[in-house]
């Protein structure tokens, strides 16, 4: 571990400038999520807007505003400091859940591969 992200840890992230497409900017902060909202970046992860907006814990619609530099330097400084531990988190939850529902796992994808129109799920030729 280097010494800037030691800092980023004890900070609870890093202060950056950030550019919004009405040519204003502003300073925040992209936070090293607390472990309480793993569950909340993990529900969000396929969705960049809301990401920017945990990362940054601002409010719905504010990551629209930003333009696409300072949108994309927030996403990457965001998952510098949690997608590690968010991987982690995920596979500590899915062990859980294994020795609970033992299969379950299994069981879920071949219900959602069973929903497939015939032949899509062994046929990459008829994806696209």
């Amino acid at each position: 571990m280097n010494e800037s992200t030691s800092l980023n840890i004890v900070f609870g992230g890093v202060e950056i400038s950030v550019a919004h497409l009405d040519e204003t900017t502003e300073t925040v902060k992209v936070r090293q999520l607390p472990i309480k909202d793993m569950p909340r970046y993990m529900a969000c992860f396929e969705d960049e807007e809301k990401t920017v907006e945990l990362f940054c814990a601002q409010s719905p619609g504010w990551a629209s505003a930003l333009s696409r530099e300072s949108f994309e330097e927030i996403l990457t400084k965001g998952e510098e400091l949690n997608l590690d531990f968010l991987e982690r988190h995920a596979a500590r939850s899915q062990k859980r859940r294994e020795k609970i529902m033992p299969g379950m796992a299994e069981k879920i994808m071949q219900a959602a591969l069973s929903r497939l129109p015939n032949g899509s799920a062994s046929s990459p030729s008829n994806v696209g």
